[in-house]
């Protein structure tokens, strides 16, 4: 068990001043070692008041230190100065901590000291290696303040040295910086390393009469025995703030975004028609990597292509063979084409990429692929809707009819009135339902089809279409003229399909009391609709035109959708689907339809069939 005798024993021995005081400041304890460090004996200062070793410049803080034990804090390896017997400095660290009586209560103070002159003569080295540096150079401590400058940090800020010794760093500083100041200085004793400040940032230093400049500001921790200092290398950018003022100009004019970028791939500049193209605003990504206008599946590869062009830097444009992209702030892409320009600076090569947006340039080929993916989707549906329909619908259909012809042939008969009405609307009813599925089918099959494309005569496609249905056109008593008729390169089945569906959509919407007329017109024409030469033949115009009930010329793209219909199935019979088969039949045959057409008026349908070649 250590004893009291043991403990002033090792108190005694230590080579460590220590001494303890009373709270009114009476020394009561004094070791050897605080004899030799001090120049005061025990007899000497025992009784005495410790300010006989305080400076007047310390005594300020001396009461602050004795402020923050009464609140419960522990000093520990403080640097500050004493004075000696004989009047000189003597600089030292100290930890303090309270005495306490066994009840807790603190009764005075306990301060164990070191000198720390050979400390001072390796500062004086340090002093002479910062003289030699070409910037202003300023060491602070991890309580922030300052312990060296050299003289550049005195003809850059204005102070004398000896006035900024022990002042917070933040003195160097404007006003509006100080608070953020302290928090990053916080930040950086927590994780220590060496850093460049300043890149994406606009730093400023405070001189002595109130002024700012530009600064760039770069740290780097010092590891020593006594702890964690870090070392500020600060120099004034006003003259390059004043060419960066100029070489902006330049970009500003640019009529593309101009992004700036050095070695590391960080941002350095950027005009305001970067902002414009990327929605980034110009402090969002100044000191931020390039890649943050890349797309993600991109930024991966590209360090390695800037890499290759620091390598060898020579102007170049980008993109040849290339699909290239810039990503948007809000996270979409666009299409781009980009040049890049190696730039000489004193702070290292950098390259100027000159960005231009094409969005325009590939509006129309993004715009067939998103139709080409649609259509590959619809075909996809559809495909699946076939098997649907031919597996699962038609065979329950079958069954259906099976049921209401026996019902038709036994007992039929044998319903009431209100029965046999009932029955004949479920008859009509499935008959609509077996139209569907077919017209869904023939829908479906038509990008199925194996048959080749091969010259077709279309004088024998509309002969074939007006016998099937002679007794349809009988029926309606309808008079049909029809011109010669071209011969064109396509797929018989599908063109007799298109033939035979506007046929019978110019049959079924006559007028009831006019006797019907359908005439089939040949011209030629671009790719428009328009009339053109024949020695400039493009497209075969063929045109079905009927003198039937027409419709608002509003509706005339609706006609060719899916499922659209302008009647409804009580006034006419249809499944809405015949003309969507004509469209996607021509599509195929890469012509074009429309319909043009007065309500009451009559209809006409214009296919164009590209010509021959």
């Amino acid at each position: 068990m250590i004893t009291s005798e043991h403990y002033a024993a090792i108190i005694y021995s230590s080579t460590e001043a220590i001494y303890s005081r009373d709270l009114s400041g009476t020394v009561l304890t004094w070791n050897p070692a605080a004899e030799k460090l001090y120049g005061y004996t025990a007899s000497e200062i025992i009784g005495d008041h410790i300010s006989l070793i305080i400076p007047d410049s310390k005594k300020a803080e001396e009461q602050k230190i004795i402020e923050n034990i009464l609140w419960g804090e522990t000093i520990k390896d403080y640097q500050t100065e004493r004075l000696h017997k004989n009047g000189s400095i003597t600089y030292i660290t100290t930890s303090i901590a309270a005495i306490k009586d066994n009840e807790g209560k603190i009764t005075g103070i306990l301060n164990i000291s070191k000198g720390i002159e050979e400390r001072k003569k390796a500062e004086a080295k340090a002093q002479a290696l910062l003289e030699s540096a070409p910037d202003a150079m300023v060491i602070v401590n991890k309580f922030g303040q300052i312990v060296l400058v050299n003289a550049q940090t005195e003809k850059l800020f204005g102070y004398q040295r000896a006035s900024l010794i022990g002042q917070e760093v933040e003195i160097l500083l404007p006003e509006r910086f100080k608070h953020h100041h302290i928090n990053h200085r916080g930040s950086f004793f927590h994780h220590p390393k060496s850093r460049e400040m300043g890149a994406g940032l606009e730093l400023y230093g405070r001189r002595i009469d109130g002024t700012e400049f530009p600064v760039e500001i770069s740290l780097s921790p010092l590891h020593i025995e006594e702890g964690i200092f870090v070392s500020a290398a600060i120099r004034d950018i006003t003259g390059r703030k004043k060419a960066e003022g100029k070489f902006r100009g330049l970009l500003e004019s640019a009529p593309d975004a101009m992004v700036i970028v050095d070695r590391r791939g960080k941002i350095q500049l950027v005009n305001s028609q970067t902002e414009h193209l990327f929605g980034f605003k110009r402090q969002e990504v100044i000191g931020q990597s390039v890649e943050i206008l890349i797309p993600h599946e991109y930024q991966k590869m590209h360090p390695q292509y800037r890499k290759y062009f620091f390598a060898d830097p020579k102007f170049r444009a980008m993109g040849v063979g290339l699909e290239l992209y810039g990503k948007h702030k809000e996270g979409h892409n666009f299409p781009v084409e980009i040049s890049l320009s190696p730039i000489e600076t004193e702070d290292g090569l950098l390259v100027a990429a000159a960005i231009r947006n094409i969005t325009e340039k590939k509006k129309a080929a993004e715009e067939l692929k998103q139709y080409a993916q649609r259509l590959e989707l619809t075909n996809k549906e559809l495909e699946s809707f076939t098997y649907i329909a031919s597996h699962d619908l038609k065979e329950p259909l079958r069954k259906v009819t099976i049921f209401t012809d026996f019902i038709l042939r036994n007992e039929y008969r044998n319903l009431s009135d209100l029965g046999k009405e009932s029955f004949d609307k479920m008859q009509t009813s499935i008959k609509y339902m077996r139209n569907l599925i077919d017209d869904l089918i023939n829908f479906s099959k038509i990008n199925h089809i194996s048959e080749d494309f091969r010259i077709v005569d279309l004088n024998e496609i509309l002969k074939k279409v007006k016998h099937i249905h002679a007794e349809n056109i009988a029926e309606k008593k309808a008079l049909i003229h029809a011109d010669r008729l071209p011969c064109i390169k396509g797929i018989p089945f599908q063109l007799h399909q298109v033939f035979e569906n506007l046929l019978l959509n110019s049959l079924k919407y006559g007028k009831p009391d006019v006797q019907l007329k359908i005439n089939i017109t040949h011209s030629v024409s671009d790719e428009e609709g328009n009339g053109i030469s024949a020695n400039n033949i493009k497209f075969h115009q063929i045109d079905f035109k009927d003198n039937g009930i027409g419709f608002q010329q509003d509706y005339a793209s609706k006609i060719f959708e899916l499922f659209q219909r302008l009647h409804s199935k009580t006034e006419y019979s249809g499944t809405g689907i015949g003309l969507a088969i004509c469209k996607k039949i021509i599509d195929n045959h890469h012509g074009k339809i429309m319909a043009f057409s007065e309500e009451g008026k009559g209809t006409t349908i214009r296919i164009l069939l590209p010509a021959v070649n």
